[in-house]
């Protein structure tokens, strides 16, 4: 019997994949106030401006993908969620790439919960997946979301934790793992 492809799986792994990189850096809020000096009212500011990037991207984002295409707006929030992690990788400078990077994250969340949750349920129906049981799309799109906001912030804190030892990114996961257990 043949399988039968997925079309609604590379939508969903944008959710994936947008969603680790909003909280990948979560984990290392309290490193930037230790390690940084970062005062207390700054680390919790950096909370607050992804909701400010997030509740305007998703309040536009549904409409924009209703007009400008699902799969153009998923896009859109994967490259600014690269564009945020990158930012968020110059903490060294300062306060201000991770502002702009937490921001960036938000929007890119809200983009692309709106886009491409809605993208995964139109996949997940007939003509897509004729064999899909009510309600599989938002089940997808929900799993994968949440896989993306659990990830981000393991590997954040594994990075962190091997960062300082020197390790290799495989020895820090399998280390990070068997600390988790």
């Amino acid at each position: 019997m043949a399988q039968q492809a997925k079309y609604w799986f590379p939508a969903a792994l944008c959710l994936l994949l947008v969603g680790w990189g909003a909280n990948q850096y979560v984990a290392l809020l309290v490193h930037y106030r230790q390690d940084h000096g970062f005062s207390e009212v700054l680390v919790t500011s950096l909370l607050g401006i992804y909701v400010l990037g997030l509740v305007p991207a998703l309040l536009l984002g549904g409409r924009a993908s209703d007009l400008r295409g699902r799969k153009r707006l998923t896009m859109i929030a994967v490259l600014i969620s690269i564009a945020a992690s990158l930012a968020l990788m110059l903490s060294h400078l300062g306060p201000l790439p991770l502002f702009a990077g937490r921001l960036l994250a938000g929007t890119a969340t809200g983009l692309g919960m709106a886009a491409a949750t809605s993208w995964v349920k139109e996949l997940s129906q007939a003509p897509w997946d004729p064999n899909s049981t009510a309600g599989s799309g938002a089940r997808r799109a929900s799993l994968l979301t949440s896989t993306g906001f659990c990830l981000g912030p393991v590997a954040g804190e594994c990075w962190w934790r091997g960062r300082r030892c020197r390790m290799s990114f495989p020895t820090q996961l399998t280390s990070c793992c068997a600390c988790r257990s």
